[in-house]
């Protein structure tokens, strides 16, 4: 109902409105009504249905009290039992989860069952006015509440409830209380058949009100998804257009509508673009382009000769540390060559350390076309990563993973070169106590300490790392004798002897050291592990503060 007036809106509603007294033509949208509105129907099944027992016994209990318990009571005692059980069975409907019909023709098998009870009561002259006033009250609430979408079972339950009222009339004439009866009668059922009809125009409208706006949402919808798809159209469109800059640019047409449309195109891509026509001039670029690289606004000006940017780029360093005039000469003849230049993607790291992304791809008739992207964000999450993943969190050193990395590689190396590689094991010896007095945060600084005057004592092809805890190893690799570890490890007990400041505190923890060489002690890393952790247990054994080789 999109784009109708407020007025348009109401009288499509009246519209419908006025077939209210018919069925629901549409299956899936009765099916819709009927679901919406079972809850309620359930409540007044429920409610209504005992009510109509308890009225029913009532009625038993006062006939039985009031009269005799004859022929006359057993025919006016039956319809009552009918209605007792009829009224339970409506009580039970409140069980059923789903919307079904059955609780609906109860209603109207009460309804003649009421007045069946009025004719009998009538004919027999046993107290008619209380289903005369109780049972027809009863039915107007069913009627009403228990039967919203069903006005024409409405209308036959009237029908049979008058019906069976009238039957005294066949049988001995205009009873004694017959006018008030049918007076009751017509007015119970015309209060009974407005409230139903004003009570199904009300829900049906809400529920219609609330189905439009639903087929609205879904046109909205709908139509977003459209808006959506154009907008990947769009994306699409433009980035094709970017291979097309050639035509463009050869076409060089001036009317205003192009104009406007390739700046629209360019300016809205976050990747740097150029473009050089057949004869290696600048012919088209973006503002992305200009801050990507950093050029200055001389640089930009159509027809610009190629070779004055690769000049430039090479002046500032962004190709490394290369004669500028010999990278001009190459570049340009490269791109000036009968195969031109090939279709290319690479990465680089600019003088400034930023990183760029270049795709460039010749167009057909000469020329070319290439993007620029920033990926210095991305170099530095990798790189992130890559540290995470080697580098221990607290000290900086490498972790396990890259201990055994480094391991491995010391090992093949020195397979290869015939030399020794010596492992050592280092464990802080009374670390926990100033976990336990000082708390982490004393404790982590303590280790970072330790860190540093272990990478001071080795050289730079020496590998630090911190295993976890207060666990630390030393990878010496490529030494010629395997004595060369005794220096750095009694250094390394020694300066760990001694009091380490930890910003107030004076910390004195002590080292115990476990060494093992290759290929001496063990071939293989696990093995080489295994015999420097044996000998950290005997240096622990021994008093600590000392250092223990498996081999001498």
């Amino acid at each position: 109902m999109l784009g109708l007036t407020s007025e348009q809106k109401k009288q499509d509603a009246d519209a419908v409105l006025t077939s209210f007294g018919r069925e629901i033509a549409d299956s899936e949208k009765e099916q819709q009504y009927r679901a919406a509105a079972w809850p309620h129907m359930r409540r007044a099944f429920r409610k209504t249905g005992w009510c109509i027992a308890l009225i029913a016994m009532a009625a038993l209990s006062i006939y039985a009290a009031t009269g005799p318990i004859d022929g006359a009571f057993a025919w006016v005692a039956a319809p009552h039992l009918a209605i007792l059980v009829a009224g339970l069975a409506l009580g039970l409907a409140a069980c059923a989860k789903e919307p079904c019909d059955w609780p609906l023709w109860t209603s109207f098998l009460i309804a003649a069952l009421a007045g069946a009870t009025n004719g009998l009561t009538l004919y027999f002259g046993r107290l008619a006015w209380l289903d005369i006033s109780v049972f027809l009250i009863v039915q107007v609430v069913v009627v009403t509440l228990i039967i919203p979408s069903r006005f024409r079972l409405i209308v036959a339950s009237t029908a049979v409830l008058i019906a069976g009222s009238l039957f005294p009339i066949l049988q001995q004439g205009v009873p004694e209380h017959f006018h008030a009866t049918l007076i009751g009668i017509l007015c119970a059922t015309s209060i009974g058949l407005f409230l139903a009809r004003r009570d199904i125009s009300r829900r049906r409208l809400a529920f219609l009100r609330e189905f439009d706006l639903a087929e609205m949402n879904k046109r909205l919808q709908t139509e977003l998804l459209n808006v959506g798809a154009q907008r990947a159209d769009i994306e699409k469109a433009a980035a094709e257009h970017v291979a097309l800059l050639e035509e463009l640019a050869v076409a060089q047409q001036d009317s205003e509508r192009q104009s406007i449309f390739l700046t629209a195109v360019l300016e809205n891509i976050s990747q740097g673009v150029c473009v050089f026509d057949k004869d290696l001039k600048l012919a088209a670029w973006n503002k992305a382009y200009q801050d990507i690289l950093e050029l200055p606004d001389e640089m930009l000006q159509e027809g610009k000769p190629f070779e004055d940017f690769i000049r430039f780029n090479a002046e500032r360093g962004e190709y490394g540390d290369v004669d500028v005039e010999e990278a001009v000469e190459v570049k340009t003849a490269i791109a000036r060559s009968p195969g031109g230049i090939e279709a290319h993607n690479y990465e680089r790291k600019r003088w400034n350390g930023t990183f760029v992304e270049v795709h460039g791809n010749p167009m057909p008739g000469g020329g070319l076309v290439s993007t620029y992207t920033d990926i210095t964000a991305r170099k530095k999450a990798e790189e992130t990563i890559r540290r995470m993943a080697l580098e221990d969190a607290l000290t900086g050193l490498a972790n396990r993973n890259a201990f055994k990395r480094k391991l491995d590689d010391a090992l093949r190396l020195a397979r290869r070169q015939k030399t020794v590689v010596a492992l050592a094991l280092i464990d802080l010896d009374h670390f926990k106590p100033v976990n336990d007095t000082h708390g982490h945060p004393i404790g982590d600084e303590l280790l970072k300490a330790v860190a540093e005057v272990l990478q001071r004592e080795v050289r730079e092809v020496d590998t630090v790392a911190r295993l976890g805890g207060d666990e630390f190893a030393i990878i010496f690799s490529g030494i010629a004798d395997k004595k060369y570890v005794d220096t750095p490890t009694e250094r390394i007990i020694a300066r760990l002897g001694r009091p380490i400041a930890v910003g107030a505190l004076e910390l004195t923890i002590g080292a115990s050291v476990g060494v093992a060489h290759f290929p001496d002690d063990a071939e293989t890393g696990e093995g080489l592990i295994k015999q420097a952790d044996d000998a950290l247990y005997a240096a622990k054994d021994a008093g600590r503060g000392v250092a223990v080789k498996i081999s001498a």
